[in-house]
């Protein structure tokens, strides 16, 4: 009976500790982390202690490693003696070879993953959707899920570079038109808790060179919401 009972208290316990999760993920604010630095961009989710990648895709950096593994791998003489091959060998080959039967080759299916489902259904989704949908659509995650983030932190130094000084001070003019009107926003709605904007122009280089970091918190409910407003305008 003690057993039983010990069993069944475990069992209370998990249960409670996954329902504890399970709303906190729901309810509990989680965490998008923009970064920018030594020219590449990075963009990635966390909730508690899990961090799951955004940009770049996981898959297509993966792809890219073995495509230039397999192309060191190659070697160039292999290449070379191929090149060389005489016309008689090949056709000896071609009489050897067992003559197959014409049909449609068996492809192997690629593995679906979540990612791509949800592209797919995306895609299939917008094909009948025109210019005017588009703005509404818009206008849905902006208001639904995008003005209910709350940005903790918002880090950026940059010096603008360029050719001459009338193009470092024009791009150093737009930088800061489209920075600091999301910036007093987000300020003006008591939803920027850390900023440290350093943006100066640099008129002895040509390049502009420059490091930052954003992290937007938000609640996944409202992202239900606006999924569900987005659904029934798609369906």
């Amino acid at each position: 009976m003690n057993v039983f009972l010990w069993i069944l208290t475990v069992l209370g316990i998990l249960i409670g500790v996954v329902l504890l999760l399970i709303l906190h993920l729901i309810f509990g604010r989680i965490r998008l982390v923009a970064q920018y630095r030594n020219g590449e961009i990075k963009i990635w989710l966390r909730w508690l202690f899990l961090k799951y990648t955004v940009y770049p895709d996981p898959e297509k950096q993966l792809q890219k490693q073995q495509q230039k593994q397999a192309k060191q791998e190659s070697s160039p003489l292999r290449e070379s003696n191929a090149s060389k091959t005489s016309t008689a060998t090949v056709e000896l080959e071609k009489k050897t070879k067992p003559i197959q039967k014409e049909g449609k080759k068996s492809t192997p299916k690629k593995k679906m993953t979540v990612r791509s489902a949800a592209k797919k259904e995306i895609r299939k989704a917008l094909r009948s959707v025109n210019l005017k949908d588009y703005a509404t659509l818009l206008q849905i995650i902006v208001t639904k899920f995008i003005a209910k983030f709350r940005c903790e932190k918002f880090i950026l130094h940059a010096s603008v570079g360029g050719e001459d000084a009338m193009s470092v001070a024009m791009d150093y003019g737009t930088i800061n038109a489209l920075l600091y009107p999301v910036l007093g926003a987000f300020s003006a709605a008591g939803k920027l808790k850390r900023c440290d904007v350093q943006i100066t122009p640099d008129f002895t280089s040509e390049e502009t060179h420059g490091e930052g970091r954003a992290e937007f918190s938000f609640r996944l409910f409202r992202a239900f919401g606006c999924i569900w407003e987005l659904s029934e305008k798609l369906y």
